[in-house]
């Protein structure tokens, strides 16, 4: 722990600020931080010369720095440019709220490892070159960090089984939505973006379309449940990507092209209106390292049926009914449950909002704040 007549200064990358989930972990983690009163550590958001502050509240123990380049995320310049504008910062340690960082980095460093779906889940990346480097990136980042952070205790096992991290190193510091539920709550209700502003009612997916989404199962899923419930939709919400053609070409095969909508990127007013006019949510990923959707779907006060994998039940608890995300018949089958029964709706949304209540800024920033600590432990601050 800092001596109690010094303040460390950490500097926080927000490269990564405008992002969904990322980006909502940043700005989140910077507004709690303003808020707590802190006074052991000052924070310092660091910004490339563009990217909008708005976010950062004005507060004493905040401030905002600009990198002197537009430095981009796993690309050469992490590793040649970054190391230098960190020195600039003036900061004690350094935090990457994600593994993307310079290779050499002249602070002790505590990193934020959300998942290792470059392990898992090769794929995603847009290359086989572009996987074997981001795998490297994170092994590389989790091993030379003095302290990583992670968001569930299935992130921290899978960080310890792949990653050969000793527990000790490892702080688990759970994700919040409280600027969803603040917005929820200060916007009236609205309507979704065409074509969901008309009947009949659909049941709502919000992510990426990445390989460990589980999509294409999702939607020959969705053709089972037409066949028992033909008055219903699937609203596929989230940024368009590479992989969004094979999900047309399911779409078309399964002859759903009426019934299921990509709607992709929306603001968020428009996510919450998604949300809120839902008759269900439906996650059926493979793989998270969190699970935001499922905190936000419990925010809105829609019934969820997600995935009972990865770190899913741990995040949903009894919220949610869960179903086995490779099997077809499973998922259909829990989106018919959901939809069919009134009582089982009423009763995932109720214990949707009490489980949301695990979930605050304090218990993330504490969790924060402990690994700051230890990381000027382990570099004598």
């Amino acid at each position: 722990m800092p001596p109690k007549d010094r303040v460390i200064t950490v500097a926080l990358d927000a490269r990564m600020a405008s992002h969904t989930g990322i980006g909502r972990y940043i700005r989140t983690l910077v507004k709690a931080f303003a808020d707590s009163g802190v006074s052991e550590f000052r924070m310092v958001v660091a910004l490339n010369p563009e990217q909008d502050a708005d976010f950062i509240p004005e507060s004493d123990s905040v401030s905002v720095f600009r990198y002197r380049r537009h430095i981009e995320i796993y690309r050469p310049a992490e590793h040649i440019i970054m190391p230098g504008e960190l020195k600039r910062t003036g900061a004690d340690i350094v935090h990457f709220p994600h593994f993307a960082g310079p290779w050499t980095c002249p602070l002790p460093k505590v990193v934020t490892i959300h998942d290792i779906t470059y392990i898992r889940f090769p794929e995603v990346a847009p290359s086989r070159l572009m996987a074997m480097y981001a795998a490297a990136l994170l092994g590389h980042a989790a091993g030379s960090a003095k302290v990583v952070l992670t968001t569930t205790d299935h992130a921290t096992n899978d960080v310890i089984q792949n990653l050969g991290l000793p527990p000790d190193r490892i702080i688990t510091s759970p994700l919040t939505v409280c600027d969803f539920q603040e917005m929820l709550t200060s916007l009236p209700p609205g309507k979704p973006p065409p074509p969901l502003d008309k009947p009949p009612g659909y049941i709502l997916y919000v992510g990426n379309h990445l390989p460990h989404k589980n999509l294409p199962r999702l939607i020959r899923a969705f053709a089972l449940v037409r066949d028992m419930l033909p008055d219903c939709r699937l609203a596929l919400v989230g940024r368009k990507g590479r992989n969004t053609p094979e999900l047309e070409t399911e779409i078309s095969r399964a002859e759903l092209g009426d019934c299921v909508h990509i709607l992709g990127h929306v603001s968020e007013d428009e996510l919450a209106a998604c949300y809120r006019n839902a008759r269900l949510f439906v996650f059926p990923s493979l793989m998270e390292g969190f699970g935001l959707p499922l905190l936000e779907a419990f925010a809105a006060g829609v019934p969820v049926a997600a995935s009972n994998v990865g770190p899913l039940p741990e995040v949903g608890g009894d919220a949610f009914i869960g179903f086995n995300p490779e099997s077809e018949p499973e998922i259909a089958g829990a989106i018919i449950a959901a939809l069919k029964s009134e009582d089982i709706r009423r009763q995932l949304v109720s214990r949707g909002r009490a489980r949301l209540e695990q979930f605050t800024p304090k218990r993330m920033l504490e969790g924060t704040l402990r690994a700051y600590r230890a990381a000027c432990r382990r570099r004598n601050l």
